[in-house]
């Protein structure tokens, strides 16, 4: 037995130097693993930052190109778009007036009365006319003195007191004729209600 105990123990002696060598031999692989795991992560983390770098430029020019297209399209709006509406919504001109008069007309003309017909309203720069046919009357019958002052306060309280004509019309600083024609259209009189007529 004390013969044979050497023998196994040099045999495990030697079975274990070359797990002792396999295992010293792989540590440096091992290391070299390691470093190139780690410089190819590197690597990446740059590139990856690279790329979005890059991203982030493109990105930023092209807000700033859409930002400066906005600034341009908001001055030219700023610039051009109030002098249009400007010159729309004028309650004074003619345009305008000629555009509410012709959808006036597309209903006249009417009776009134039994002997006032109203007929085409015509729009100009700063007046809305009103045009009224006596139809049973000459002109030759009527006073023109008196019935324009006979119809002077019947016309500018009724234009005052009306919303319409009021609010829309001589508010707005836009002139309101009231012209009155016999029966074979021949003229009577005129009457104006201005703004200041009601106050304004």
């Amino acid at each position: 037995m004390k013969v044979n105990s050497p023998c196994l123990v040099v045999q495990c002696q030697r079975r274990a130097r070359p797990v002792g060598r396999k295992r010293n031999s792989h540590r440096p692989e091992i290391l070299v693993s390691f470093r190139e795991s780690d410089r190819i992560e590197r690597e990446g983390i740059e590139s990856i930052a690279g790329k979005r770098t890059r991203m982030n430029r493109s990105t930023i020019a092209k807000a700033a190109l859409v930002i400066g297209i906005a600034l341009f399209a908001g001055y030219l709006v700023w610039w051009i778009v109030p002098e249009y509406f400007k010159a729309r919504e004028d309650p004074r001109s003619q345009a305008r007036l000629s555009r509410i008069a012709s959808e006036l007309n597309q209903s006249v003309p009417v009776m009134i009365d039994k002997e006032t017909e109203l007929m085409p309203a015509i729009g100009e720069e700063g007046m809305l006319i009103y045009n009224y046919r006596l139809v049973g009357y000459s002109a030759i019958q009527i006073n023109a003195t008196k019935f324009a002052e006979g119809a002077k306060q019947r016309v500018v309280q009724g234009a005052c007191r009306t919303p319409e004509t009021r609010d829309d019309f001589l508010k707005k600083g836009v002139t309101l004729r009231y012209s009155y024609y016999d029966r074979d259209n021949q003229p009577i009189a005129t009457v104006d209600v201005k703004p200041s007529d009601c106050g304004f």
